[in-house]
């Protein structure tokens, strides 16, 4: 999907690429801490 979008980057204004990019960091932080507590969850519960 980046690539085919990639082209029309430098056609959007600079806020909305900041938008796109703060979007992108914010979801990539909750991936990291779901995968964090699942991995916590799962560690509990074999310890258990």
């Amino acid at each position: 999907m980046g690539y085919l979008t990639a082209p029309f980057f430098d056609q959007l204004p600079v806020y909305i690429l900041k938008l796109v990019v703060a979007v992108i960091f914010v979801l990539g932080a909750v991936y990291v801490a779901t995968t964090i507590r699942m991995i916590y969850n799962v560690i509990q519960r074999l310890s258990k």
